[in-house]
């Protein structure tokens, strides 16, 4: 279920940017590992080193992914996920968000906003509201 949700929550946030493109959304690369109970850790995580939720997050980012989010690596768009959490709790919108990624960070707003959903998702479901209204 939290699948169909994720999916849906980021279909909704990429229509609400006024960024154009045509790229499709589609799984195009999959960077999810399955974790068992035998490759589990003490930590939650397994031996991709990802927690469950960092997991589910790249699985996320992996269905709605572009060329330049191909390209990044796992390690840092979960650090990217993190600061933008840090960004919702000192009270940027999503749209603010998206497009300092832009500016600073070289994605454009179409992998913005598909990292951006998907933090919202994964480690700051708090912020589902101000994600989707911005």
């Amino acid at each position: 279920m939290k699948k169909i949700l994720a999916a849906a929550f980021l279909g909704a946030a990429l229509s609400l940017t006024a960024c154009g493109g045509s790229d499709e959304p589609g799984p195009t690369k999959t960077i999810f590992v399955e974790s068992t109970e035998e490759a589990q850790t003490d930590e939650g995580t397994n031996n991709s080193g990802f927690t469950e939720v960092e997991q589910e997050f790249l699985y996320d980012i992996s269905l709605y992914t572009t060329p330049e989010l191909d390209a990044q690596d796992p390690a840092t768009l979960v650090r990217l996920g993190n600061v933008i959490c840090d960004s919702f709790d000192k009270g940027a919108t999503a749209r603010e968000i998206v497009e300092a990624g832009g500016r600073n960070g070289g994605l454009s707003n179409d992998s913005m906003t598909t990292v951006v959903a998907s933090s919202t998702v994964n480690f700051c479901p708090e912020h589902k509201q101000s994600a989707s209204s911005s």
